[in-house]
């Protein structure tokens, strides 16, 4: 398909096909877990970063978008997916619970030795998460939302595949994650119809690639942090290569 341009930045639809085709899912430290035995050490800290990094924080921050953003045709599908997110009106069923959960089921995974360095990738990952949210402008926000929505699917699809691997834990125990593995199917696609309802040139447009970079390159320094090794992007900045 013809990358569609106008005033420099490729139109808002090229976020979604670019961050589905440069999948988190091929990041060195997910190759490296597919072909070595099942790590639990590693697992956990994945598990309890990415609750420092993202869950804890994460209806917040999507909330403030929904209240900045005067689309409401965005802001109506963003909604959907904080709704979603806090249990469709019962709080038993907020998706933070059915984490903490998920977490305390792989405690006994917990490295012998840990210190202030063991949350330092979610700390970092947070900061960011917050900045791009936080932006005055809150197309920057939306931007952030469309691809969180599209890395977590890819994410909690590789998460399973490895606790599946293991095999020693409760249904029960990851419904989250079982949640997530469909749920995130559904809201990675409103991120392309989202898109379409990105302005298709000025500030709305470059503030939402620069929203969805931001993520991007926080997400893959996530990984890169967890992997303890800088490794190489498969994409060049769209938004910082056109302007």
């Amino acid at each position: 398909m013809t990358e569609r341009v106008v005033d420099g930045l490729p139109a808002a639809e090229e976020i979604v096909r670019r961050y589905e085709k440069d999948s988190l899912a091929d990041h060195p430290y997910f190759q490296r877990l597919r072909r070595e035995p099942v790590d639990t050490e590693r697992l956990w800290r994945l598990i309890v970063n990415g609750r420092e990094g993202v869950v804890l924080d994460f209806p917040r921050r999507l909330a403030s978008i929904i209240a900045r953003t005067k689309d409401e045709r965005i802001r109506s599908m963003l909604a959907k997916q904080l709704n979603d997110e806090l249990g469709n009106g019962d709080y038993s069923r907020a998706h933070r619970l059915l984490f903490e959960r998920m977490l305390a089921a792989v405690d006994p995974w917990r490295p012998a030795a840990t210190d202030e360095r063991t949350l330092a990738p979610g700390s970092a990952l947070s900061a960011r998460l917050e900045a791009v949210y936080s932006d005055p402008e809150p197309y920057v926000g939306v931007g952030g939302a469309m691809v969180i929505e599209i890395s977590s699917k890819q994410i909690d699809i590789s998460l399973g595949d490895e606790i599946r691997r293991h095999g020693g834990l409760a249904p029960k125990a990851i419904e989250w994650l079982s949640i997530h593995e469909e749920l995130e199917l559904v809201h990675a696609e409103e991120s392309m119809t989202m898109a379409h309802l990105i302005p298709e040139s000025g500030a709305a447009l470059a503030a939402t690639w620069r929203g969805a970079e931001a993520v991007g390159d926080g997400l893959w320094d996530f990984f890169d942090a967890l992997h303890g090794a800088k490794t190489e992007r498969p994409t060049m900045s769209v938004f910082h290569s056109h302007m």
